[in-house]
């Protein structure tokens, strides 16, 4: 989403890691079923501990193309210089079917939590 790459390489490991946003914010694998399962249990533990909500930033973007390919152009490529945000089309990570599961699945986690506490859902 920035101007630099996505791919970021680590000496130590002898490795590259994914990120779509920062170097800080490492992508997780929501493919992964122990990505998604340790995922649910991090919210189960802030529910345990009383929070009231919960912020998913840049939710379109949980999942991106499982082959990585790349962005193609977008269709008005021409007026934006190849860093800017509208020069490639996102379809490849943004707004992927698998990310409207995944918030299924933690809206179907948080009603069953209010359930099991004698809460009402929405």
């Amino acid at each position: 989403m920035f101007k630099y790459s996505t791919w970021e390489y680590v000496a130590e490991r002898d490795q590259f890691y994914y990120h779509l946003f920062t170097t800080a914010q490492p992508e997780l694998n929501f493919r992964n079923p122990k990505v998604v399962q340790e995922m649910k249990d991090v919210l189960i533990f802030w529910l345990d501990k009383g929070v009231d909500g919960f912020r998913i930033d840049a939710a379109p973007f949980l999942f991106e193309d499982a082959a990585f390919r790349d962005a193609p152009l977008s269709d008005n490529h021409e007026k934006y210089k190849p860093y800017e945000y509208m020069y490639l089309s996102r379809i490849y990570i943004k707004d992927l079917p698998e990310t409207y599961d995944m918030i299924y699945q933690w809206r179907e986690l948080l009603d069953n939590y209010k359930k099991q506490k004698g809460g009402n859902t929405r």
